[in-house]
């Protein structure tokens, strides 16, 4: 049997330091002028879902204009300022690709183009490049990401396989339950472990890379 370890990207492997918020606004602003819009909290959710919520429009030609719009904007950004490794995420994702036990894939609310430039600007690209994951391009919440990860797997593997998800929020815990998958949390997005009880395990951080490893294998048997 093997584990698909499906990861979360903003608050579990790395953090933007505010500029993905910031590059969402600078490309809103420059499809949709002439709007106020609130503050963004972006913790948890996907890129359509706050789109939707914030413009009131969904898939059509203003959304077509936002997804070209912001890919270029994030990556100046991130050119200028790297986005932050939070603790062991570069050590469990070299573990995941080395142990024979694992899969990594990858859940998130990010743009899959989004996703591609966090990762490459973060260090992350050379162990997460072509894993099969779920993006949040069209969906509006994360809840059935884990579920179309798996089947994204399946197309191209043979093995059974379980799942756990890796992640910072009660949104990456309804990821899991939306696949009958297990949950690993973890604090370093700044939630609490109150928010996070219904998870399997919940740890303070990805930094002890065989504990981690440990923990997965357990979840899923």
């Amino acid at each position: 049997m093997k584990v698909l370890v499906l990861l979360d990207l903003d608050g579990t492997l790395l953090t933007a330091q505010g500029e993905g918020r910031e590059s969402y606004m600078e490309a809103l602003v420059a499809v949709l002028p002439g709007r106020s819009y609130p503050e963004l909290h972006m913790a948890g959710r996907t890129d359509f879902g706050l789109w939707q919520e914030l413009t009131g429009l969904g898939d059509g030609p203003d959304w077509e204009a936002f997804k070209g719009a912001y890919p270029p904007i994030l990556d100046r950004r991130l050119s200028k300022r790297a986005p932050r490794l939070l603790p062991g995420a570069m050590e469990l994702c070299r573990a995941l690709t080395t142990d024979p036990r694992f899969q990594s894939g990858i859940v998130t609310g990010n743009l899959a183009e989004g996703s591609r430039i966090k990762l490459r600007t973060a260090g992350l690209m050379r162990w997460l490049a072509g894993v099969p994951g779920a993006w949040g391009d069209s969906v509006l919440d994360k809840s059935g990401q884990a579920r179309l990860a798996a089947e994204a797997w399946r197309l191209v593997s043979n093995e059974e396989f379980r799942i756990v998800v890796v992640g910072d929020t009660l949104a990456d815990l309804a990821c899991a339950r939306g696949a009958a998958a297990g949950c690993l949390g973890v604090l370093t997005g700044g939630g609490s472990h109150q928010g996070l009880e219904g998870c399997d395990v919940v740890l303070p951080d990805l930094a002890e890379t065989e504990n981690v490893l440990n923990e997965l294998w357990r979840i899923a048997r």
